[in-house]
């Protein structure tokens, strides 16, 4: 099964049964509980594993699996199949507010006969009264492993949310009673009150969740990318080679470590894997290049004054569900929960790291509509935000970058992420000088890397390009489509990404398949450019956070 789907499953049959339940794939191809386990068949669709596990988890959670009903099935594979359906059933619906409304809706079109109690389930499940047949994705119930799990269950609570709901305490817990009755008591009302619990689950385990974007690699090994279409979360895809004598990781920014990325190809709709290469070298000093702008200060000032939803708050103006239901797993387990199960809307620090990159390729050299070359008008951006960021403290980063083919792709340092913006950063930045290429997607994946070992906890990729993305057998619709997939890649990781243009030549349309709209802007010159930076940071940080709470991104972290 997908990890995805494995965790969905484990936590509704963990929530219905009352205590730890592990799901694994069933060797023989039949699904049944074993022990502190429960073991579904592979192939089942989506819908058929949470079904299964409910009705299989809510034996144990309604407390079904009695010695006296095991030892009355022994021996009747009939009698087993019939009584995990009468009595799951019989027993999802005891269970109430813990079964989503979609499971329920599928157990009671069953057709199932309605059993008063589990004596009655039992009596059916024995006798020869025709019944719908077991569905085959269902499983079986094997009294000798069934009970094993009845051995292995823990101190269960009460189903009523209320004082019996309370965990075991020991003699150094007693002194915090009170504040654990009342966090019962919140839940309690989380349970009765339209049924926010089942909502939830509903929510959790519907067909509008949307899932983590995960790698299917077609024909690479491990960690070399998705196929299909899938946009990878950033990597799952980095190869790190260190090069005879290299620094160590906390050096990765200015020593000789080459980073293997792979690259998208549209005609094909595959990744290539372990593609591009990429060396990261010193940039050259040259004449200071200085940009001091109180106009894109402010701007930057406003990122860290917005108000922020903010999760797992001990009180609040909403409820939580996801750490509510947490908590409630952790109740009915006989562990203590954590108390903080509210959302509210807080300033929070800063903590903003960004990495700014700039597109030194040969494409620059071009002049502006006032004569001025590209790269003179780069400059004057990155040493404006270079300054503003570092102005308030945040952890920033400034890469220059070209490439000469997929072997060849540079990154020459500027400023580290933990040093001063210095006269050496300026003359480092000023002493860049033009040239080669541009592979674009290369460069956009190896930076948001960057970023993830180095920044803070909200971070912010800023790519200071004309768009133009050409290199060996990389050009028109194949890099733009590369150096686009690379930024969905980067958006959908939780990393901020934005891209200014300035002075360019390159088509309107040619940047907006490129970089899109939502957070790309192009201005003649940068004194155009500076009212434009603070709604398009803005932007690129809540685009972000509204793809964060859609899914639950898998950390950039490299690969072994």
């Amino acid at each position: 099964m997908p990890a995805s789907s494995t965790s969905l499953v484990t936590l509704l049959a963990t929530a219905v049964a009352g205590q730890p339940l592990t799901v694994v794939e069933a060797g023989d191809g039949v699904s049944c509980l074993d022990g502190p386990a429960l073991r579904l068949a592979a192939g089942l669709t989506p819908d058929q594993q949470l079904l299964a596990a409910a009705l299989h988890a809510a034996l144990i959670g309604a407390g079904s699996l009695q010695p006296d009903a095991l030892r009355a099935l022994r021996g009747s594979r009939t009698a087993c199949r019939r009584w995990l359906l009468i009595e799951g059933s019989r027993a999802a619906r005891e269970l109430g507010p813990l079964i989503p409304p979609r499971i329920a809706r599928a157990i009671d079109a069953l057709g199932l006969p309605a059993a008063g109690s589990a004596a009655e389930a039992l009596q059916l499940a024995l006798g020869h009264r025709p019944l719908p047949a077991a569905p085959q994705w269902l499983g079986t119930l094997r009294p000798r492993l069934a009970a094993a799990t009845l051995a292995s269950t823990v101190a269960r609570t009460s189903r009523q949310f209320g004082d019996a709901a309370q965990p075991p305490q020991t003699d150094d817990s007693a002194q915090e009673a009170g504040s654990t009755s009342q966090l019962q008591a919140l839940l309690s009302q989380l349970a009765m009150r339209e049924n926010a619990l089942t909502r939830m689950l509903s929510q959790l385990f519907g067909r509008k969740r949307h899932s983590r974007l995960g790698a299917d690699g077609e024909g690479g090994a491990a960690g070399d990318g998705p196929s299909s279409g899938h946009v990878p979360h950033m990597p799952g895809s980095i190869t790190r080679v260190r090069a005879p004598g290299a620094a160590g990781d906390a050096d990765a920014l200015g020593g000789p470590t080459v980073a293997t990325w792979p690259e998208w190809d549209e005609v094909r709709r595959r990744y290539r894997p372990q593609w591009c290469s990429v060396a990261n070298l010193e940039a050259s000093a040259g004449e200071a290049c200085i940009r001091h702008d109180l106009a894109v200060r402010r701007a930057v000032a406003q990122l860290g004054r917005e108000l922020r939803r903010s999760r797992r708050q001990p009180r609040g103006m909403d409820l939580d569900y996801d750490a509510a239901t947490q908590a409630l797993i952790d109740l009915r387990s006989g562990h203590r929960p954590d108390e903080r199960i509210a959302v509210d809307l807080l300033r929070r620090a800063r903590d903003l790291g960004v990495l700014i990159l700039l597109d030194i390729s040969g494409s620059v050299l071009e002049r502006a509509a006032d004569g001025r070359r590209v790269h003179d008008h780069q400059l004057d951006a990155a040493a404006a935000l270079l300054d503003a960021f570092d102005a308030h403290g945040d952890r920033v980063g400034l890469q220059a970058f070209h490439s000469r083919g997929r072997g060849q792709v540079h990154f020459r340092r500027i400023k580290r992420f933990d040093e001063p913006a210095s006269l050496d950063v300026a003359r480092r930045l000023g002493g860049v000088e033009p040239g080669a290429y541009t592979r674009l997607g290369t460069a956009i994946r190896h930076g948001a890397w960057m970023l993830r070992q180095q920044a803070g906890a909200r971070r912010l990729l800023i790519v200071i390009s004309d768009g133009f993305a050409y290199d060996e057998a990389y050009e028109g619709p194949y890099a733009e489509a590369d150096a686009a997939r690379a930024l969905q890649e980067v958006r959908a990781a939780g990393i901020g990404a934005t891209c200014i243009t300035l002075g360019s030549a390159t088509a309107d349309e040619v940047l907006t398949r490129v970089f899109g709209a939502a957070c790309h802007a192009a201005a003649p010159d940068w004194r155009s450019m500076r009212v434009l930076v603070g709604p398009l940071l803005v932007n690129a940080l809540r685009l972000t956070q509204t793809k964060r709470q859609r899914s639950s991104g898998t950390p950039l972290n490299k690969a072994a």
